[in-house]
């Protein structure tokens, strides 16, 4: 098994006897200036230019190549972004994601470049995935299963279900909607690069907000597109997801150690207007900062990194994806779909000869998608939980610094030292000997009962009502919707299985969670599992509370014991008279 740093380090090596610098840059000038010195071949500059030619015709071609879905497009977007500092600064230069994404590239000897790997584009619903991946009499996920991915091919999934109708979000931390993902085993290694959408819990935007220092990677150059005053608050607006605009959009890097069952690295990039605000593990990047700024910021990047734990989760979760393909296999269908390449040579000679140099495998014409157009499973996926595969996360040895210069710590071979101590590597995640399962919950999103109620109440408050139609004469009540709020379903993890607490709130029901779990003095933060909106909440949570007779626990308590789906039937008929609806 090859060790990962050995890894790298070779393929960085290659890299570096493989860089071919831009004609007329620096870099460019210098190398012309040793290769006249060491060699006065007169073809000698013709070849270099020619292998730039190559070089720069094959990565057009790539970056043209895609099926168009976010997967690709996501894909190219990182390939754009590593061959631009390649040939701009060479290879030392390569942003710390590279660490991660260089699984999904390939670097042939005789190619001053890199190549994106082969891929199978498939589309999906992520729902019906979900639902595969809960239904009782599914294959316990095991990151094993990994193994069933053919090795050194990247797998595209696109979610085709419209984004933001459900979340996962685990016992604590942020919610998260699924866009794509794509996968790539080599090996005993696992990558997986996925785009999701972010519903920030209050601890996670406290994080950010007080995290502008890890922004950018420290040690590397990024590429200047606007002013530094312009550049300050570009990088600072984040982006939301295209089609849920409550929904942060963000990238998520992780690579697993399949064999050995461990996450060994982990980045989270939220998008911002003119960059992203990165989160990583990877220790390497803060290399050239004092050992107390480094332990800050590996501390801190740890604590947001641990915050949305649920990202890695989905991560694992992927490895079924083999096992999902086959249950699904008689509703797998083929579709060809033209690539940007084939619109953009085929009216253009011009255009197409600007590809001819490129190596043959780029030159991808047309793709052949692979689709499970499932658009809504049978039954709601509201409710329902999983348990993802287990895995460790390594810590490598660092040194603690003490606040106090005078105390006594030891160095790594148990010697005396003061003012700092070292810390052994270790595999982190609150349990040191055994991983600890992860649950993840599936939930409702919570923007449609908002809109709705946020709808409702601007209407009422435009077009007031007065009651039996009499005419206003400065003493007659006004309909008012003060009543108006949600009825919602919390549940705690703490509490076991399929108990949830059933109640009505006026203000954000996630509001309304938080204050539960002090009041309660809860180990376990409540989790909003769905929400209704309803035109009076006192009533309506009254007649759910009398149809969910036979399911309380207790007389004087508002939880119930049921199957979800059966609990959500009685309730949404019980408040049917309530509801408010488009």
């Amino acid at each position: 098994m090859t060790n990962n740093n050995d890894r790298h380090k070779k393929n960085t090596k290659t890299l570096q006897g493989m860089y071919l610098p831009e004609p007329g840059s620096e870099a460019g000038k210098r190398l012309e200036k040793i290769s006249r010195t060491l060699d006065a071949r007169p073809h000698h500059k013709a070849k270099i230019k020619e292998m730039h030619a190559r070089s720069l015709a094959t990565f057009r071609a790539q970056l043209e190549s895609g099926a168009g879905y976010v997967a690709d497009e996501k894909l190219r977007f990182f390939l754009g972004e590593y061959y631009s500092r390649l040939m701009q600064f060479g290879s030392s230069y390569l942003p710390t994601s590279f660490q991660t994404a260089e699984a999904f590239f390939d670097f042939p000897k005789d190619f001053a470049g890199l190549l994106l790997l082969s891929e199978e584009d498939y589309l999906i619903s992520f729902e019906d995935f979900l639902g595969y991946v809960t239904e009782p009499d599914s294959p316990l996920a095991d990151i094993g299963d990994a193994y069933k991915l053919k090795d050194e091919l990247i797998y595209n999934i696109n979610n085709i279900d419209h984004l933001g109708n459900l979340l996962m979000q685990t016992a604590s931390g942020s919610s998260f909607a699924m866009q794509s993902a794509s996968v790539v085993r080599r090996g005993d290694e696992l990558t997986v690069l996925m785009s999701l959408g972010e519903l920030p819990c209050i601890e996670t935007q406290e994080l950010i907000s007080k995290s502008t220092e890890i922004k950018f990677n420290p040690n590397k150059p990024r590429l200047s597109t606007s002013a530094n005053n312009q550049a300050c608050t570009a990088y600072t607006n984040p982006v939301m997801l295209e089609g849920a605009p409550e929904l942060l959009q963000v990238i998520a890097m992780c690579r697993f150690n399949i064999i050995e069952r461990r996450l060994e690295a982990r980045n989270l990039m939220r998008e911002m207007e003119q960059g992203f605000f990165i989160v990583t593990d990877v220790r390497e990047v803060y290399n050239q900062l004092s050992p107390e700024k480094q332990e800050d910021l590996i501390q801190s990047g740890n604590m947001q990194l641990d915050a949305v734990e649920v990202v890695w989760e989905i991560a694992k979760t992927l490895v079924l994806f083999p096992a999902y393909l086959s249950a699904r296999v008689s509703v797998l269908s083929s579709e060809n779909k033209s690539t940007r390449l084939a619109l953009t040579t085929k009216n253009s000679l011009k255009a197409k000869r600007s590809f001819e140099k490129a190596l043959p495998s780029s030159r991808i014409i047309f793709k052949r998608i692979s689709a499970i157009r499932i658009e809504k499973p049978a039954t709601s996926l509201t409710g329902r939980c999983y348990t993802p595969p287990l895995f460790q996360v390594p810590v490598a040895g660092f040194w603690r610094y003490f606040g106090d210069s005078t105390r006594q710590g030891h160095d790594e071979y148990g010697h005396s030292v003061f003012g700092k101590t070292w810390i052994k590597p270790h595999l982190r995640h609150k349990d040191k000997d055994e991983p600890i399962s992860k649950v993840v919950y599936i939930k409702s999103s919570l923007t449609y009962a908002k809109r709705l109620l946020e709808k409702y109440k601007s209407q009422a408050a435009q077009n007031l009502v007065l009651r039996e139609g009499r005419s206003l004469n400065g003493t007659e009540e006004l309909l008012f919707p003060g009543d108006a709020s949600f009825v919602y379903v919390f549940r705690c993890p703490a509490h076991g299985t399929d108990i949830y607490k059933v109640g009505y709130t006026d203000r954000d029901p996630e509001l309304r969670a938080r204050e539960l779990s002090s009041s309660t003095a809860s180990p376990v933060q409540f989790l909003v599992v769905q929400a209704w909106a309803v035109t009076n909440g006192r009533l309506a949570e009254s007649s759910a509370h009398k149809a969910l007779e036979s399911m309380r626990l207790s007389n004087n308590r508002e939880f119930f014991q049921s199957k979800y789906f059966l609990l959500r039937t009685a309730l949404e008929m019980s408040i049917r008279p309530w509801l408010l609806e488009t």
